[in-house]
């Protein structure tokens, strides 16, 4: 992916969220971001496995999101972060389980010269608890 404008969607650039099969060698350079609600998302669900490894990006311009600009959910629910109402984020289960051969890996990742102007926050946890 190269030299994208992306708009109003669910993230500017997307991993996941079922990563059984894995994701290998992916290249995202010179892209705008603008009201993505998130802006580089990396979401999978225990139990689904899989290793997601080489992923490249560099030059990303990220405007107006209103959630995350980075986003690691490895507890993926099947939402977005602002499709959670506070009643779901009171009923997560918080605890974590075992990692077995169903744990997806996340590795060699790299991200650089990224820049965001207003976000809604800066991080956050999946751990929906207040």
């Amino acid at each position: 992916m190269k030299n994208n404008t992306v708009l109003h969607g669910h993230g500017g650039f997307v991993v996941g969220s079922d990563m059984s099969g894995g994701v290998k060698n992916i290249y995202v350079s010179d892209c705008t971001f603008m009201g993505t609600d998130v802006g580089l998302r990396f979401k999978s669900t225990r139990g689904c496995g899989g290793v997601v490894e080489g992923i490249y990006i560099n030059n990303i311009s990220m405007i107006d999101i209103p959630a995350e600009p980075l986003l690691f959910d490895l507890f993926y629910g099947g939402k977005a972060p602002d499709e959670v109402t506070d009643e779901e984020k009171d009923a997560v289960d918080t605890s974590v389980p075992p990692v077995t051969e169903e744990t997806p890996a996340f590795r060699d990742i790299h991200i650089s010269n990224v820049y965001c102007k207003s976000a809604g926050v800066l991080s956050s946890s999946t751990d929906f608890r207040k």
